[in-house]
């Protein structure tokens, strides 16, 4: 789903969940793909409770970059996103963004003649193997699959070594 006017009330998430709920049963995960910053490398800020078979998944991003801590701190700021609705309504959730150079953010400058072209081949690169993951391997069609009790602690150490452990 692509959502809009999330900074006036989140009316594109709730417009989701007051019109497709049916849709919304065949769902198991639930990635969003924001952007704070207009340049930089996509970077996991956030994720639901119990992401520990969230973050095995996330493994196989290209270039995975995230740390757990950071999850805590925006969970702490009067911030929101569309995720949160997802979240709020119990859904497995991951949420990337690029983070760097913020002097575009929500000013006449945030559009697309701005748009580093490096990050958008740093969400190509995120994304791409997370797709081609999901849908070529059959354990992700269970609806429970992403269902867990348990909480990863997770940091990136290297370019493309993560580390988790609950």
């Amino acid at each position: 789903a692509f959502l809009d006017a999330e900074e006036v009330g989140m009316h594109g998430a709730r417009a989701v969940f007051n019109h497709y709920n049916n849709w919304l049963e065949d769902i198991n995960i639930v990635i969003n793909v924001e952007s704070r910053g207009h340049t930089g490398p996509v970077y996991l800020f956030e994720t639901s409770e119990n992401n520990s078979k969230m973050i095995d998944f996330y493994k196989n991003a290209g270039f995975p970059y995230t740390f757990s801590a950071s999850s805590e701190v925006y969970g702490m700021m009067p911030n929101n996103t569309d995720l949160t609705i997802f979240i709020d309504n119990g859904f497995n959730c991951l949420n990337l963004a690029t983070l760097d150079d913020l002097e575009y953010y929500h000013t006449e400058n945030d559009n697309y003649s701005n748009i580093d072209k490096d990050s958008v081949a740093s969400y190509c690169n995120t994304l791409l193997p997370l797709l081609d993951e999901y849908t070529s391997n059959s354990k992700y069609s269970k609806l429970d699959y992403f269902d867990s009790s348990s909480n990863s602690v997770f940091f990136t150490v290297f370019p493309n070594v993560l580390v988790s452990y609950t």
